[in-house]
C-alpha cells in the first residue's frame, strides 16, 4: 500500500484497522509456539 493510499483513508478507518491489527496480534502465537505448531503440522503430512 502506498503512502498516498494510506493518507486517503479516513481517521476512523485507520483506527478500525489499527484495532483489528492489535486484536490479531494479541491472539497470535509467540514465535516458539508458532514453530511448534508448524512442526506438528509437517509431521502430520
Amino acid at each position: 500500500m502506498t503512502a498516498a493510499a494510506v493518507s486517503s483513508k479516513k481517521p476512523e478507518e485507520l483506527e478500525r484497522y489499527g484495532l483489528a491489527f492489535e486484536y490479531l496480534r494479541a491472539q497470535a502465537l509467540d514465535i516458539s509456539a508458532s514453530a511448534a505448531t508448524i512442526e506438528r503440522a509437517c509431521e502430520e503430512l
